[in-house]
């Protein structure tokens, strides 16, 4: 057949496995924060309440429709500030969550800056 090239199978496989393994692995979302406040949790204990950005929220609730039931990880800055089993999705852009082995105030500071950004991500595979 003219103008039929044929894709050599070594240069094949490893797209193939890529294309599978990258979804798996890049469960993040990136957002940004509009403020965040300290809040005191049910269990009493003071925590962080982030509200988001208008366009972070929208982003936010797309993603945690799709990641419901799974481990993520809350951060900033590379820092891992909490570790959460998300339970149901959240619409109306505020995220809260306890931090472990910081100061909550020193979060909330870090979090209110201008520009400042949350990274949730995935870290329990479905």
């Amino acid at each position: 057949m003219r103008g039929y090239r044929r894709i050599p199978y070594h240069i094949v496989v490893p797209i193939l496995w890529l294309l599978l393994i990258v979804p798996a692995c890049a469960q993040h979302i990136q957002l940004e924060v509009a403020n965040a406040v300290v809040v005191e949790s049910h269990g009493g204990y003071p925590a962080v309440s982030v509200a988001l950005t208008t366009d972070s929220k929208r982003e936010f609730a797309t993603f945690s429709t799709s990641v419901i039931g799974r481990l993520v990880e809350i951060r900033n800055s590379y820092e891992v500030l909490a570790t959460i089993r998300l339970q149901t999705s959240i619409q109306n852009g505020v995220v809260q969550f306890n931090v472990r082995g910081k100061s909550v105030d020193g979060v909330v500071r870090q979090l209110s800056e201008h520009g400042a950004k949350l990274e949730i991500r995935v870290v329990e595979p479905r």
